[in-house]
């Protein structure tokens, strides 16, 4: 990786990368690690592991998009490889050790072994019954904080707001971590994929919304795996299209306030008053600039509701 790919660098990439890193790391002997110290300036490789590993979690990136938006996000996972970056010969090291450790020689022909693998799609099928009996047994122990955040996921039959849905998220997937497990959103959605029955394949790091839709699905109350960010965008072009035949017009300056409270529904599963205060909201205003944008306080905050409602 060069200084110009780690700036295009995606999250879901980062992630990957910190996966390879992570086996290696357990496979070093002492000698490697002393290597991969001296080429680093003395970093060892589980730290570097561990920055692009908190970089790329689904609470990081959520924080830093509504913090700074998608620059401040893509920057954090920038940052997160630096020191692979700004160290080439610690890139040619750690990938010579790499290879050395993926070959198996016969002592005697010193001739490369083909190691007996348990296919993918059969090892992403037992991880995924594993995963399904752990929500099951979250899902029954009604003493359990879990218990109370998948029955929000699966739909309580009262609203929740968008603060405490994220809340039940975060506590859920705190429970997972606490497995030692290497689950994250998007390993469970790859597993899916590649058992085919995800209907579509996430373009990016699965976020909040995704981790509902593969708890949702995983539990039986839906039928299809989707991205969060696709049923928000069609949920989003259905309304602007009913708003339409009902003959209201928006102007550019109302659609771009319209498109931004759609992409923070994207990210946070929702979109609060408060939310006004952060970027790109509060470039434009905050909240009294979507007040102005929509002709007062009481048109602009039913309107807000109503997105809520049918986007979230």
């Amino acid at each position: 990786m060069d200084k110009a790919g780690s700036r295009s660098l995606t999250a879901e990439q980062a992630e990957t990368l910190g996966r390879r890193l992570a086996r290696l790391d357990r496979k070093l002997t002492k000698e490697e690690r002393e290597r991969i110290e001296q080429a680093s300036g003395g970093v060892p490789l589980a730290d570097m592991v561990r920055k692009i590993t908190d970089a790329v979690d689904v609470d990081t990136q959520d924080r830093a998009y509504r913090e700074g938006g998608a620059d401040h996000a893509r920057r954090l996972v920038h940052d997160s490889v630096a020191t692979l970056t700004t160290h080439p010969e610690l890139r040619k090291l750690i990938i010579g050790i790499k290879q050395q450790h993926d070959l198996t020689y016969d002592a005697t022909t010193e001739v490369t072994l083909k190691m007996n693998e348990v296919p993918r799609e059969e090892r992403a099928a037992k991880e995924l019954a594993e995963w399904r009996q752990l929500l099951d047994s979250r899902k029954r122990d009604e003493t359990a904080a879990e218990a109370i955040a998948l029955q929000v996921i699966l739909g309580s039959g009262s609203r929740v707001r968008p603060q405490e849905a994220r809340a039940h998220l975060k506590e859920l997937m705190a429970s997972i971590k606490a497995t030692k497990r290497t689950w994250t959103p998007k390993v469970i959605w790859d597993h899916y994929e590649l058992v085919g029955e995800a209907a579509e394949s996430l373009s990016k790091t699965a976020g909040l919304g995704d981790l509902m839709n593969l708890v949702r699905y995983t539990l039986g109350a839906d039928d299809q795996l989707r991205p969060y960010r696709t049923v928000v965008e069609e949920r989003f072009e259905g309304w602007l299209l009913r708003q339409s035949q009902a003959g209201a017009e928006f102007t550019d300056d109302q659609l771009w306030w319209l498109h931004r409270i759609k992409d923070a529904i994207v990210v946070d599963l929702g979109m609060e008053r408060e939310d006004f205060g952060h970027m790109p909201f509060s470039e434009k205003g905050g909240g009294s600039g979507f007040v102005n944008a929509f002709g007062g306080r009481n048109q602009a905050l039913e309107l807000l509701d109503e997105l809520n409602r049918e986007l979230a």
